[in-house]
């Protein structure tokens, strides 16, 4: 029979893991950005670029598209 410490261990312990995994999902992708950027494969941040992504967006939850799990929300 679990107790509720070791319940609260273990979830404790998934929680960490969970939380290093999207660290280093984070970090994986800062370093491709960094590289594309030092490749001179960055696009510009603007306020049309803003709007393109917003109107991707929409389009994508009105289709029920999933949400990709490296998105930070």
């Amino acid at each position: 029979m679990k107790t509720a410490q070791t319940i609260v261990f273990k979830g404790g312990v998934w929680r960490m893991r969970k939380q290093d995994d999207h660290r280093g999902r984070l970090l994986a992708a800062l370093e491709v950005g960094e590289r594309d950027i030092a490749a001179g494969r960055a696009v510009p941040y603007t306020p049309d670029l803003l709007k393109q992504i917003e109107q991707e967006a929409r389009t994508h939850a009105a289709n029920d598209h999933p949400i990709n799990p490296d998105v930070i929300l």
